[in-house]
Parts: structure tokens; C-alpha cells; sequence
């Protein structure tokens, strides 16, 4: 969870962060922007750490007796219900939050990202969609899933992570590594690739490895992916360039991406 506590001292403690953030806006520092942003984050926490309770729950299903199975089926439709109901939360103080930006962007020193928290949300939050990618990288007509643990870093200062790159259409999942409040080293994740970045009007950016056309790919993958010492890392799915909830991708998968 350091990750998470990055975010939160930044955003509980914002004097302290701006002096270590140059390049951020004094405004930043604002209340108005700090209290959303950090509810914001209160909301995603909870929101993930009750995804990973549901996918834990799910993947216990198939060893539980008759009646264990009944009690379970009904807190991951309990749990379900909750979840839809922090992401909204989140989404609305990351409203609040990139309203406050869009007011004064015109003394920001980067272009504002459109849409509400990009995917923070995972996980289930509904984007307004990607905006134009900041690191242009190649398209091709037919994606294919895409992951990979190199002996070496593939990044560097002429190939940087690729920040807000649009996602292929239909359904789609990635490993989110991490959510930080300004962008990591290249080499940050060491031989784990491809690496993306959503970068939020907030001015978060949410990292994640791998692109997977099928849930099977991705699950396998993030075992990996936490072999190598990412423990806290977990899926993230997206429909038509919107980040939605595992459970509505698994079954949108089985009708999108025969």
C-alpha cells in the first residue's frame, strides 16, 4: 500500500508536497481542491479494497458447500452494490476536484485531461472517455494482448512511458501498478512492460502494465505481475474506452470479444 500513502501525504500534507513539487500550481494548495481530491481518494481506496474482497470471494466459490456457496453468492451481491455506490462518490469528488482545475487552467502549466478520474478509477468508474495521448505510440487495426517481464527496463528519457494513450475499442483489461501524485522514474517498474499511464486532472497518474483482450490472459499475467513484487496490484477493465466493474466486463467479454 506505499503507493496509496504517497497520495495521501501529498494531499493531507499539500504544503509539504508542493515544495517538493515545483512544477505544480500554488492554487493546488487550495482546500477546495485538497478536500476533494483527498475524499476522492478515501472513496477509491475503499472501492478497490472491496473489488479485491468480491474477486477473492468469486475465486472462492468453487470450494464452499451448498450453503456457504448461498451466503457467499449473496455478500458479493451486497458487496457488488456498495462498490457501485463508492465509485460514484469518487467520481463526484473527482469532479469537484477537475471543475476546480478546468476554472483556473489557464495558469496551469499542463493541458488539462477531459473527463472525471480517468480509472483514479478502477475500476468501475465510468470515464468520459481518453483524450488525445500526450506520448503518441502506434495503433494497430487488430489489438492484440500485450505483456511481457523483460531482464531490463524499456524505458527511458527517448522512450517514455506513454501517458493517456487511447485504449481499442471493446473489452479490455490492465494490471494497475500503482496511482501516484506526479510521475515516476522510467525505470520505475523495472522490466515490466508495455507501462501506460492515465494522467488525471488532478493531477494523479495512474500506472499500469500489460493490455488483455480476455480475462484469463490478465489474471494469469497478474499473478506474475505479483511474483515480481507488485503485491498490491490488481485488474482494471475497460468498455469502449470506460472503466467498468470486472464482474460487468466478464460478461460484456463473452458478447465483445468472441
Amino acid at each position: 500500500m506505499h503507493c496509496w500513502f504517497r497520495i495521501f501525504f501529498a494531499f493531507l500534507f499539500p504544503a509539504v508536497a508542493l515544495a517538493q513539487q515545483d512544477e505544480l500550481p500554488a492554487y493546488f494548495s487550495n482546500p477546495e481542491y485538497t478536500v476533494a481530491v483527498r475524499n476522492a481518494l478515501i472513496f477509491q481506496m475503499q472501492a478497490d479494497s472491496l473489488q479485491r474482497s468480491i474477486d477473492a470471494n468469486t475465486d472462492s466459490l468453487s470450494l464452499e458447500t451448498s450453503q456457504s456457496k448461498q451466503d457467499l453468492k449473496k455478500a458479493i451481491r451486497d458487496d457488488n452494490a456498495l462498490l457501485v455506490l463508492l465509485l460514484k462518490e469518487a467520481d463526484e469528488w473527482f469532479g469537484r476536484a477537475n471543475k476546480y482545475v478546468a476554472e483556473h487552467q489557464k495558469t496551469v502549466s499542463y493541458q488539462p485531461v477531459t473527463g472525471t478520474n480517468g480509472h483514479v478509477h478502477d475500476h468501475a468508474h465510468d470515464h468520459a472517455g481518453h483524450p488525445e495521448q500526450e506520448n503518441s505510440v502506434a495503433e494497430t487495426n487488430k489489438p492484440a494482448s500485450e505483456f511481457k517481464i523483460l531482464s531490463a527496463c524499456p524505458y527511458s528519457s527517448d522512450n517514455p512511458i506513454p501517458i493517456n494513450s487511447p485504449l481499442p475499442d471493446g473489452v479490455v483489461y490492465k494490471i494497475q501498478l500503482g496511482a501516484y501524485s506526479k510521475p515516476v522514474p522510467v525505470n520505475a517498474f523495472k522490466g515490466l512492460c508495455p507501462i501506460s499511464g492515465d494522467k488525471l486532472p488532478s493531477g494523479i497518474v495512474k500506472y499500469y502494465v500489460g493490455l488483455f483482450l480476455s480475462n484469463a490472459e490478465a489474471e494469469k499475467a497478474l499473478r506474475e505481475v505479483k511474483n515480481y513484487g507488485y503485491k498490491d496490484s490488481f485488474l482494471v477493465a475497460f468498455y469502449n474506452q470506460k472503466n467498468i466493474i470486472l464482474n460487468r466486463a466478464l460478461k460484456l467479454e463473452k458478447i465483445v470479444n468472441p
